[in-house]
């Protein structure tokens, strides 16, 4: 007597057939998981499970009832996009017009004429979120258009301390003030009140409306072959994004370089010239010395890394500058492959020798790829 059962392969997640012959209670049969003679599959119909004495094989019948085949899928509704009224943005940023604090701003750097052309405001309390309160309000603009409201609240303990006007909006993060994209050379901030007080001292500047790692792929055409300073926050963030920006914009803008003010952990540009009562005219210096085109010593460039890093050995950097030499005499091409841990800084060391004639990085060990290090000739 021979009758075909329908198994549940809850590995595979699939259903195996197989004809099995009833031998006593139970029947057996070829287990289909392995290179079986002496049909070790064990069938027990009234419990509904399966077992194979030759292998791991083993679970319970398939059942349509129950199997995770036929289980009915839950609908998905599509996510519900909040409402953007920018009519009442629009009011609410003329609302906050003129009520500025007394000292706030002149404890930022930013002038009044700043203050009048990019509109900032006041608000002791967020719309939306109100225990955000007492808040510096920037409105953004693209194209001419708001798109949004940026909150700093002036409060020490807020957090998070900067809050756009609502959830979901196009474009919560952006570049700030758009005007000054017109600009061949800019220096780039990490965020808008340090902008709008580097274009208080009468020098450009803009920022992007997010976090200092943050970066949008979209706003790297708007910096072809311009001149880009980049000054951010003297910390971890501010460092890892300044370095983000440089790799973006490495083959795209004209010039791009890290400006170090040598400020205090936790300081920006602000501090520069409210707490220091630096001038622009010394910036500027400052900016001209990094540009001038010098030589650095192995010292010099380990030292770099390390800083910008914050790594303890810079063993490796060695290792991955004498294979770039390698690659620099004749002879067959020098491989490297570098293995780390995750976060030990491999991606943001070799994008910075990218540039270099000969120098080629890859994610991917594949045939091909090694394929691609070949000459024609060894064909």
């Amino acid at each position: 007597m021979k009758e075909l059962f329908k198994l549940w392969d809850n590995e595979e997640k699939k259903v195996i057939e197989v004809e099995a012959k009833k031998v006593g209670s139970e029947w057996k049969a070829r287990c289909p998981k392995h290179d079986d003679k002496v049909d070790s599959l064990s069938i027990n119909k009234k419990k509904e499970v399966y077992n194979c004495f030759g292998c791991p094989f083993k679970g319970h019948l398939y059942n349509p009832a129950t199997s995770p085949l036929h289980k009915p899928k839950k609908k998905v509704l599509p996510e519900k996009k909040p409402t953007i009224n920018y009519k009442i943005m629009e009011k609410k940023a003329q609302e906050y017009l003129g009520n500025i604090p007394i000292g706030i701003t002149e404890s930022r750097g930013i002038s009044d004429e700043t203050i009048e052309k990019y509109q900032l405001g006041y608000c002791e309390s967020h719309p939306i979120w109100p225990r955000h309160k007492n808040s510096i309000t920037i409105p953004i603009y693209k194209d001419k258009k708001l798109v949004n409201i940026r909150y700093h609240s002036l409060e020490k303990d807020a957090n998070p301390k900067v809050l756009p006007y609502q959830s979901g909006l196009e474009y919560a993060t952006w570049l700030y003030p758009e005007d000054q994209l017109e600009k061949d050379t800019l220096i780039f901030t990490e965020g808008e009140l340090d902008a709008l007080c580097c274009i208080s001292q009468g020098l450009p500047a803009i920022t992007r409306t997010c976090g200092a790692i943050t970066w949008k792929s979209e706003f790297n055409n708007y910096f072809k072959d311009k001149t880009v300073n980049i000054i951010q926050d003297c910390d971890e963030p501010g460092r890892e994004g300044s370095l983000k920006i440089t790799q973006e914009l490495s083959e795209i803008a004209k010039e791009i370089r890290i400006i170090d003010l040598a400020l205090k952990e936790k300081e920006d540009l602000t501090d520069w010239f409210v707490t220091y009562g630096k001038s622009k005219e010394e910036l500027e210096r400052v900016i001209a010395n990094e540009a001038k085109d010098k030589s650095i010593t192995l010292e010099e460039l380990l030292n770099t890394f390390k800083k910008w890093l914050e790594l303890e050995e810079t063993e490796y950097i060695e290792v991955i500058l004498a294979t770039i030499l390698s690659n620099q005499l004749l002879g067959d091409p020098v491989w490297l492959f570098v293995i780390g841990a995750s976060g030990a800084s491999k991606t943001e060391i070799l994008r910075s020798f990218t540039n270099i004639e000969s120098v080629y990085t890859t994610s991917k060990l594949t045939a091909q790829t090694l394929i691609s290090g070949k000459v024609l000739k060894d064909f």
